[in-house]
């Protein structure tokens, strides 16, 4: 089931937000772990900037969510959780289906969203979704002490990640 997040769903949507943030973080082999501050800060920005956050619940408990953004006329997928025993049992799918209804609600006929190029679920997730057209590349350096394992190349540009 699909809701809407609410106040009560505070410490719920805060847990997985840390979840999130860890696995993210382990795509680039670094460990974070965000203190209770950092998980607060990052939902009150969601809720200031009057992003959507859509969550789903199995058996009762917070299954997954996805923060939805629109910017400038453009409709973005900020974030896109399932925790771990859930995966595979259509709750992306579902809160995927209701991020599109929201864009086409507003009569916007396109949903963007900003992947790691070595999330390769996420990226078989898109693709099966119908999602497969690259829209712009984001380049910076290094950070300290990162370490970088693959190259891609795009024409006669080769980038390191």
């Amino acid at each position: 089931m699909i809701q809407p997040y609410t106040e009560d769903h505070r410490s719920a949507i805060k847990e997985l937000i840390r979840q999130f943030r860890i696995e993210t973080a382990l795509l680039k082999a670094r460990d974070v772990q965000p203190s209770d501050q950092d998980l607060e800060n990052e939902l009150n920005d969601y809720l200031k900037n009057g992003y959507s956050i859509l969550l789903a619940f199995q058996e009762g408990e917070c299954a997954g969510f996805l923060v939805l953004r629109s910017l400038d006329g453009v409709w973005w997928v900020d974030t896109l959780f399932t925790v771990q025993k859930w995966r595979r049992k259509g709750i992306a799918s579902a809160l995927y289906a209701e991020a599109e209804k929201q864009c086409q609600d507003s009569e916007v006929d396109n949903l963007f969203v900003w992947v790691h190029p070595n999330n390769h679920r996420m990226l078989s997730f898109l693709k099966s979704r119908g999602y497969d057209v690259l829209n712009l590349i984001e380049v910076r350096k290094p950070w300290n002490n990162e370490r970088l394992s693959r190259t891609y190349s795009f024409d006669d540009s080769e980038l390191r990640y």
